[in-house]
């Protein structure tokens, strides 16, 4: 799982990415509000949920939506890139883009019964949801 795939999947572009502090002066700067509606598409997911997610209103995801020359502020660009990490990290385990998105998409016995695309608004969430992934690839389902 590399910082360059996830930035392929998000349309960063080049920026040189050669420490996590590179990736942090990125995040401190934002990204370019076009990434939502790239990772909106890579999670198949509809805006309500997206905007769920990034805990903004729908009306807000609207307007960031519709300017996507607009940097985001820190802390969405770092949800973003988190949960494009997460997304990266289920398509390295599942192999597949159509497995990994049906595997976000439904409830998970280990996740009480939830879906993760329902508990990644929270960083406990995303947490709980990468510990899964790690014993999925292990062969420790729960």
């Amino acid at each position: 799982m590399g910082i360059a795939n996830v930035m392929k999947m998000l349309d960063l572009g080049d920026k040189p990415t050669h420490s996590p502090y590179d990736l942090l002066d990125i995040l401190q700067g934002g990204i370019g509000a076009r990434s939502i509606a790239t990772l909106e598409k890579s999670l198949d997911i509809k805006p309500a949920q997206m905007a769920r997610i990034l805990g903004v209103s729908p009306k807000t995801l609207e307007r960031y939506k519709a300017d996507t020359r607009k940097k985001l502020s820190p802390t969405i660009s770092e949800r973003i890139m988190r949960i494009a990490t997460l997304k990266e990290r289920a398509l390295e385990v599942f192999d597949d883009d159509v497995k990994a998105i049906g595997w976000l998409q439904s409830p998970s016995v280990a996740l009480g019964w939830r879906a993760p695309v329902d508990i990644i608004p929270f960083n406990l969430g995303i947490d709980l949801v990468m510990n899964e992934l790690g014993r999925i690839e292990h062969g420790l389902v729960s």
